[in-house]
């Protein structure tokens, strides 16, 4: 749920889904919950992997800091 916040704040979240059909609502839940001052915490890193398999590698990243390009490690 956290992703289809933070690219409802234009922050770049690469292949994940995140509910894009949805923006009206996500606009909506941010106004009201401004007024009376209800904070919506979101994650401040990711763990990122470019390849959903398992026990691929994984890298943790700041949200600022993600690749746009995915690549393998």
């Amino acid at each position: 749920m956290a992703n289809t916040f933070l690219h409802a704040q234009g922050i770049g979240i690469g292949k994940i889904a995140c509910g894009e059909g949805s923006g009206g609502d996500r606009a909506a839940i941010f106004e009201k919950a401004e007024p009376p001052n209800c904070a919506i915490i979101l994650p401040v890193d990711a763990v990122v992997a470019y390849h959903f398999a398992a026990n691929f590698a994984v890298h943790a990243y700041g949200l600022d800091a993600i690749p746009t390009e995915g690549h393998d490690p």
